[in-house]
């Protein structure tokens, strides 16, 4: 998945550093990323000197610090040959692993500094904290961290079929998983059996926790889980989310699934199910040994 980056390590630790000249810096405009793709292969450039006083720390990958920048943007053919604007989503499938995920984890960041310039609670211009990750009022004290929203994907399971959706409205088309935020005052096991419910009409059971990712292209921190069908099959499809939820057999699947996605938590959580190593099928494959 897109966090699965090791031996290579990201310190995401917060320290007040100042960009030097021959620094990576990740300069974002909008959903746009200032940098180089070539063969699949993400190429960062280093400081625009004019943009020196606008570099934020981001973090560091292995030891190396990585400065963050969207204030003043770079123009075509500052960074160098071959490095332009990219839309964040054309890194989903770029490589190195640890720089595609370091990338992402910067827009996020980016994102919520854009976001995050007025008190809510006063109005007062917010300024940056100069020892943690967070933006302080200096009129009424509030202290405001990185935006990281809680939602969850469900692998909803009977016997040899999984329950497959389409997005409504979106431009990924392909298949996945039912997904939704977790609302104030609710579980995760519970966002999972109300969004099951609320876009396909069918009620769940056996959840079972498989993993946690972070997927800074939606600012989120999602929780998988496999599940159990609990009741009738007939599916209700909630249009204004999805266009289309289905139950395919293995054998349906292994033909209309693509599985090149591997840096999504939907991608694996799909292919454990294909071949029958989900926790479900593990455990009944298990259970019938015994």
């Amino acid at each position: 998945m897109i966090q699965d980056i090791a031996p290579h390590i990201l310190s995401n630790h917060y320290e007040n550093r100042t960009s030097k000249p021959g620094d990576p810096v990740i300069y974002v405009r909008g959903k746009e990323v200032f940098c180089g793709i070539s063969g699949g292969r993400i190429l960062l450039p280093e400081r625009i000197e004019r943009t020196a006083p606008d570099c934020v720390y981001a973090f560091s990958l292995d030891g190396q610090s990585i400065f963050l920048c969207w204030k003043q943007v770079p123009e075509e053919g500052e960074g160098g040959i071959g490095i332009v604007w990219h839309n964040i989503s054309d890194l989903r499938a770029a490589s190195p692993a640890e720089l595609r995920m370091a990338v992402i984890t910067a827009w996020h960041l980016a994102v919520w500094y854009q976001d995050t310039v007025f008190c809510g609670r006063c109005g007062t211009r917010l300024v940056p904290d100069s020892t943690e990750r967070m933006m302080r009022c200096p009129s009424c004290g509030r202290m405001i961290y990185p935006t990281i929203m809680p939602a969850v994907i469900v692998a909803v399971t009977d016997g040899d079929r999984i329950l497959l959706t389409r997005y409504s409205g979106r431009s990924y088309r392909r298949f996945a998983l039912v997904a939704g935020y977790t609302e104030i005052g609710e579980t995760s096991e519970q966002t999972a059996a109300r969004e099951v419910m609320e876009e396909t009409g069918v009620r769940i059971r056996n959840l079972h926790y498989y993993k946690s990712q972070p997927w800074g292209f939606s600012e989120t921190l999602l929780t998988g889980f496999f599940c159990e069908l609990d009741g009738p099959d007939r599916l209700t499809v909630d249009h204004s989310e999805l266009s289309e939820a289905v139950w395919l057999d293995r054998a349906q699947l292994a033909e209309q699934w693509d599985s090149r996605d591997g840096v999504s938590l939907t991608s694996e959580m799909i292919g454990l199910f294909l071949v029958g190593k989900d926790p479900i099928s593990t455990a009944k494959t298990a259970a019938k040994q015994c």
